[in-house]
């Protein structure tokens, strides 16, 4: 069993912001994290990596590379998924389009991958708000302990989503 602190964000604010990285010192700084794990590709710069890095765990991107993709078959649904719509007065999305399959098979995999580590402590792992939910059903699932959270903390009344197959 993995005790999982998870995280729901906003892509865009990975890369650089500030506040979510404060957001997730403070929660390093409540829990014992031995594994911070992140929905990102293998060469991105994120502030999850940076947290890690002042902890001394590793960094484990989770998200699947497009050769994975193809291979699990949900390259070609991913590529088309509908486009989100954006509010430019704040900057965020207003809606989502969360594909149960393909975004399921996403979601396992990255299961899998923090499973495959053996490390000592909780696990942070950092995901889109899209995946917040379903991601944490699925560990439950896998017998995992969970406690979810979002940031920043309004965002899911400025974020909706919509559901297909």
């Amino acid at each position: 069993m993995i005790d999982c602190v998870v995280v729901g964000t906003d892509h865009r604010l990975q890369s650089s912001d500030t506040a979510l990285k404060a957001h997730l010192a403070h929660l390093a700084r409540n829990h014992n994290f031995g594994l911070v794990a992140e929905e990102c590709a293998a060469d991105a710069s994120t502030v999850a990596g940076q947290v890690a890095s002042s902890l001394g765990v590793p960094h484990l991107p989770i998200d699947m590379t497009d050769a994975e993709r193809k291979e699990a078959g949900i390259y070609d649904r991913l590529c088309i998924r509908p486009k989100m719509r954006f509010d430019p007065a704040s900057g965020y999305q207003e809606e989502h389009v969360y594909l149960r399959h393909a975004d399921g098979v996403r979601e396992n995999f990255w299961l899998d991958k923090i499973e495959a580590i053996t490390c000592e402590g909780q696990v942070l792992v950092v995901c889109g708000y899209l995946h917040l939910d379903p991601l944490s059903e699925k560990a439950r699932r896998r017998r995992h302990r969970v406690t979810k959270t979002v940031f920043p903390e309004d965002l899911p009344g400025r974020i909706r989503f919509e559901v297909l197959d």
